[in-house]
């Protein structure tokens, strides 16, 4: 169990935590079981602080950005991260074939395709927090982090496969059996579910089912593309299904 927290914390955020003495399924399976604590704490850290800020200010828009900026440091940009790189290496792909796109992806040097993706992304997130801000419902930031990270563990489950053999994310991808995928569906789905209170129903279902099924869109369809998933893809479906989630979530109909 500590050891699952360990890897979970260490794999997920940028907070430093002691190495696991032991990596084996067992462990992996309860690292992506525990992945909802990363999130909860990574993302209602950085929430507090854009809170305390909004408070003070008014400023719903710098609050925003406080919120994103800190959940970019204490994650060490690792989606992000995997945004850009994934990104880049789609603009090559059809060009340069799979092993050039994942040559670039794995070297990781930012061009224009990673720059206008990661600007997209970053200004939506924003733009969406901002709203949530201004209409008291931020809490929305911690149930898109959850959303995002349920995505992850739904693309790391039995039958996905890695694009290559000396991936970052191997340890994780295809160890993810249909209990363990039912219990974090469960424990994560419930912690939304009282994040949500006081919100309608029907739109936080809408977030949650939409989001997640665009997230399996984008896993098949990097499967299809790169022969199987890396880290970086990975860190790239969290940050879209984060973002399309936050969307969602201020839908004011």
């Amino acid at each position: 169990m500590v050891d699952a927290l360990r890897l979970s914390f260490g794999t997920f955020t940028g907070i430093k935590v002691p190495t696991p003495r032991r990596i084996d399924s067992q462990v992996m399976n309860f690292a992506l079981f525990f992945s909802f604590l990363p999130a909860l704490v990574v993302s209602g850290l950085a929430w507090a602080g854009g809170y305390l800020a909004f408070r003070f200010t008014h400023a719903s828009l710098v609050a925003a950005a406080l919120v994103i900026g800190a959940e970019i440091f204490l994650t060490s940009g690792l989606h992000i991260d995997g945004l850009l790189d994934t990104a880049d290496a789609g603009a090559v792909l059809n060009k340069s074939g799979r092993d050039r796109a994942l040559e670039v992806m794995k070297v990781g040097n930012s061009g224009p395709a990673a720059f206008a993706t990661g600007l997209l992304v970053l200004l939506l997130q924003a733009a969406a927090l901002a709203v949530a801000f201004t209409r008291h419902q931020s809490v929305g930031w911690i149930i898109s982090a959850l959303i995002g990270r349920f995505a992850v563990v739904m693309a790391c489950r039995t039958g996905s496969k890695s694009a290559r053999p000396d991936g970052l994310g191997n340890q994780f991808i295809g160890s993810v059996g249909f209990v363990w995928l039912i219990l974090c569906a469960f424990i994560n789905f419930a912690i939304v579910g009282i994040l949500g209170v006081g919100r309608r129903p029907w739109l936080l279902l809408v977030a949650v089912v939409l989001s997640l099924a665009f997230g399996e869109v984008l896993r098949q369809r990097t499967q299809r593309q790169y022969g199987g998933l890396t880290g970086d893809t990975l860190g790239s479906i969290l940050e879209k299904v984060r973002t399309l989630s936050l969307l969602f979530l201020i839908i004011d109909i």
